[in-house]
């Protein structure tokens, strides 16, 4: 039986909005015999095409299929009366094959077809609406050859919701086939915003329009549904709850009957099953529901458009359209509470296993069951320490009952690491005393198979109150023999207690000895395949490399280790942090201020929200020193007295001691002689504590002073005793705000003499890395040096010198840095002439290189000499620096 109504035309709706981008689109492949239009349910494929067809006036033959079309008999009636209303022509060709009981199986059926349109002069357009409900193979085959061999009057339009069987990839390789996809028919902000005010006539304001655009997806019968249910309501005052109006029951009624209740039963089934994860893989769909081949499921359904949206590349993570997920949950057929919540503890345990924990503790929660989410926490919270992300651990951890976490000695534990790990420090000696004394207690009341791990959580915590108070009192030897006995089943442990480690052996100054330490680090990362590791391991490098003075190394590896990280997705705030902080270090050394205070914001901007005070402090003092060198000083006060603030308020004798010294060195730098002498008096320096970085802070800022009260001699034996002890340790940016004190110190003592020579190295060590800010901030104490300088025999410091003149606004011509460096034949220095090389760059006399190396002191001279030949320069400053500009080292 015909059913005329499926050959006509659907009317244009007269609310639209105007895509002219999409339907240009389709104008571009009208010289193609297909055009397929493909996207969900509701996602306005009919409306476009009508609106795309009518432009022009295009009159086509319309066909709008419903399974019934499986019949190739039916179906051909129904094409054939479509094509009646073309052309004469295409009536008296098309008219016989009407006659007698025929079907699109008849081998000259479709040749009949084909040379009926050949005669057609103008183009013709033969529509199949819902072409995914065909499934008769003989009928799918026959459009297939009316499209492979079409002639060229012929334009075949498909609108369906999947993709139809055909060698797709054939025709776009040759250029056969014009392709609207489901995302290109989603409405964007912009249009939802047009549709709802001006088509829909709705008062809302953009944000307004905006909340309905974030829930509906851009999906545009979502968007007619919500316009329904708000026009029954005042839309001002529904708006600011706008959950009911989006998520009605038409909605769900509209996916029941288009999308859910058209599928095969265990398709339904599956559909039905999952719909309780948030996001989904094949993995994981297999895990809940049991089921094999999962991955070709969600391949088809992806493909089919069936609401379900990849979250990544590759095509393995997936997540329901938000009201397709809750109409699948309120279906009359959904799973029972009952199991949903055995469902969701599978999913829970599945992602805690594969550490994606945020999702884990998702579905814990869900699952309404206290001991369940208490003991996946007792598990699994350590991770979140490593990735520095304490407020999903205070969320969960409020999310117990008090009585729950004190009978735990885990959740306790953990609950005293929060405090730990955001320096809240003032509370947490008490609680750890608390602790102490119930551990025993806590540990009988532990579940066998978690004794060793609460003991080891135990320790842990204690190394780390004592690093976050200071990290100078820390048992090194201690820690490490813990870390060696750890039990390979607690690598988190592990984790956290080699990053305690890396970071006491930082701080302690030996570069070498830590290097060595990232190194482990990063092989544990590896193994676990832990992601942010890149992180961790990015500021302890940037860190290293800083302090021995190799900032171009540094930026690379700052961007190397963020490339990395950047690629496996991974957002975490503190290593975002990180890395701008380190930038703006650099960019600081390098007089770059504009560029430092770009880093440091960008910095500030990923922790605003931070609990994580350490962090915090350093960035207020990077910026006050910034902004100090930018000549905002009351500005530059208020930051630094907010890093005090912050200092103060966490406990830490550590971050106190920072805060305070960099508070004198920016009263010296605003000429607050008093405040800085003040904090001199409370904070005498002991030159025989041990070395760490608080210390040397400690020792420049109190040359500084020393300086600035013009003790000369006091600040130049003070950093003669911190030079060496720094130089052991590689740590050559020290060296060099060391050297220039000692400079400094020298010429008001009136050898000048001397003060250039030592000025002169620096500025040797200071031109490949382009240091200009340390000489900067000592300006006011050598500048007739620099001035000196500026005219030195050596081009190089000559012309570093007038740059840094520049810098310092002093009175002399200025000449920019040679751009090329003649390269030498370097090549050809032999093994000892490079570890000479190497010992005359540490600041090594001959003397010192004949005692490490175990020869004479002739024989070093007679290396220096060949070495001096080759290098073509005439004395050890000059070949330290052109090893540099060559980047021998």
């Amino acid at each position: 039986m015909i059913v005329r109504t499926k050959l006509i035309v659907p009317e244009q709706r007269s609310e639209m909005v105007l895509r002219q981008h999409l339907t240009d689109r389709l104008a571009a492949g009208e010289k193609r015999p297909l055009i397929l239009i493909t996207g969900c349910a509701g996602a306005g494929k009919t409306a476009l095409a009508v609106k795309w067809l009518s432009q022009k006036d295009r009159h086509p033959a319309w066909y709008t299929l419903d399974p019934r079309d499986n019949d190739p008999g039916l179906f051909l009636r129904h094409l054939l009366i479509s094509l009646l209303s073309i052309s004469d022509p295409i009536d008296k060709a098309v008219g016989p094959l009407l006659q007698g009981h025929r079907s699109v199986a008849d081998p000259d059926v479709a040749a009949a077809v084909l040379d009926a349109f050949s005669a057609e002069a103008g183009p013709v357009y033969l529509v199949f609406d819902n072409f995914h409900v065909l499934t008769c193979r003989p009928i799918l085959d026959f459009v297939a050859h009316l499209i492979q061999y079409a002639p060229k009057a012929l334009h075949l339009v498909i609108i369906s919701r999947s993709q139809p069987p055909f060698p797709l990839s054939r025709l776009r390789a040759g250029n056969r086939i014009t392709e609207l996809h489901p995302e290109a028919l989603k409405f964007s902000r912009d249009e939802t915003r047009f549709y709802l005010t001006r088509v829909a006539g709705l008062d809302l304001r953009p944000d307004q329009a905006d909340t309905i655009f974030e829930a509906t997806e851009g999906w545009i019968s979502g968007l007619v549904l919500t316009r329904a249910a708000l026009h029954r309501k005042d839309p001002v005052s529904a708006i600011s709850n706008i959950t009911p109006f989006v998520e009605n029951a038409v909605v769900n009624e509209y996916f029941n009957e288009e999308v859910i209740d058209t599928l095969p039963p265990d398709l339904q089934d599956f559909l039905l099953t999952i719909c309780i994860l948030n996001r989904f893989n094949a993995a994981l769909c297999r895990e809940v529901t049991g089921r094999t081949g999962c991955r070709d499921v969600l391949t088809t359904l992806y493909r089919n458009h069936s609401f379900i949206i990849s979250l990544d590349a590759g095509g393995e993570w997936f997540r329901f359209h938000r009201l397709f997920a809750r109409a699948l949950r309120n279906h009359p057929h959904a799973i029972s509470t009952q199991k949903a919540v055995l469902l969701h503890k599978k999913a829970a345990l599945w992602n805690a296993r594969h550490y994606l924990l945020d999702q884990a503790f998702d579905h814990a929660l869900k699952a309404y069951d206290t001991e369940f989410l208490a003991d996946l926490m007792e598990d699994h919270l350590m991770f979140y320490f490593l990735e520095c992300d304490f407020e999903p651990v205070c969320r969960l951890l409020d999310a117990l009952p008090a009585q729950r976490i004190d009978t735990s000695l885990i959740l306790s534990v953990y609950r005293l690491m929060v405090l730990i790990s955001t320096w809240d420090l003032i509370p947490a000696p008490g609680l750890f005393k608390a602790l102490e004394r119930r551990k025993t207690e806590l540990l009988d009341q532990c579940p066998d198979r978690k004794k060793e791990f609460a003991l080891a959580l135990w320790a842990l915590a204690g190394h780390a109150m004592a690093a976050a108070h200071d990290p100078t009192l820390c048992r090194l030897d201690q820690l490490t023999r813990d870390i060696d006995h750890m039990p390979e089943t607690y690598p988190l442990l592990t984790l956290f207690l080699s990053e305690l480690r890396l970071l006491i052996q930082l701080d302690r100054g030996d570069l070498s000895l830590s290097h060595a330490f990232i190194e482990d680090q990063k092989e544990l990362y590896q193994t676990l395949e832990i992601g942010f590791g890149y992180f961790t391991l990015l500021r302890a490098y940037a860190q290293i490399e800083i302090a021995m003075g190799n900032m171009t190394r540094a930026t690379q590896r700052l961007g190397q280790w963020f490339d990395q990280a950047a690629g496996t997705g991974i957002s975490a705030a503190p290593y975002q942090a990180d890395y701008f902080y380190m930038m703006s270090r650099i960019r600081y050394l390098e007089n770059r201020l504009d560029k430092a205070l770009s880093n440091i914001n960008k910095a500030h901007d990923f922790l605003r929200t931070s609990r994580i005070n350490i962090f915090l402090c350093e960035i207020y003092i990077q910026t006050a020193f910034i902004l100090q060198a930018m000549g905002r000083s009351s500005t530059a006060f208020f930051n630094m007295e907010k890093a005090l603030h912050r200092a103060d308020g966490s406990g830490s004798r550590y971050l106190i001691r920072t805060a305070r010294a960099a508070m004198a060195k920016l009263g010296l730098l605003q000429g607050k002689r008093q405040a800085a002498q003040a904090w001199s008096t409370k904070n005498p320096l002991s030159l025989d504590e041990p070395f760490c970085e608080a210390f040397e802070s400690d020792c420049l800022v109190q040359a500084f002073l020393l300086l600035d009260q013009a003790r000369f001699q006091e600040a130049c034996r003070l950093m003669e005793t911190l030079r060496p002890r720094a130089l052991k340790r590689h740590r050559r940016t020290a060296v060099l705000e060391a050297d220039i004190i000692r400079a400094a110190a020298l010429n008001g003592l009136g050898e000048k003499e001397n003060a250039v020579r030592i000025l002169e190295l620096g500025l040797c060590f200071a031109v490949p890395e382009q240091y200009i800010q340390p000489f900067v901030i000592y300006s006011p104490y050598i500048a007739d040096l620099l001035i000196t300088l500026s005219s030195a025999t050596d081009p190089v410091v000559k012309a570093h010198a007038a740059v840094i003149c520049g810098h310092c606004r002093l009175e002399k011509p200025l000449e920019r840095p040679q751009k090329t460096i003649p390269v030498t034949a370097f090549d050809s220095l032999n093994q000892k002439e490079f570890d000479i090389l190497k010992l005359i760059d540490l600041g090594c006399s001959n003397r010192e290189i004949a005692q490490k190396m175990h020869i004479s002191i002739n024989t070093v001279k007679f290396y220096n000499k060949s070495l001096f030949t080759k290098l073509s320069v005439k004395n050890r400053v000059q070949a330290v620096t052109r090893a540099r500009q060559l980047n021998i080292f």
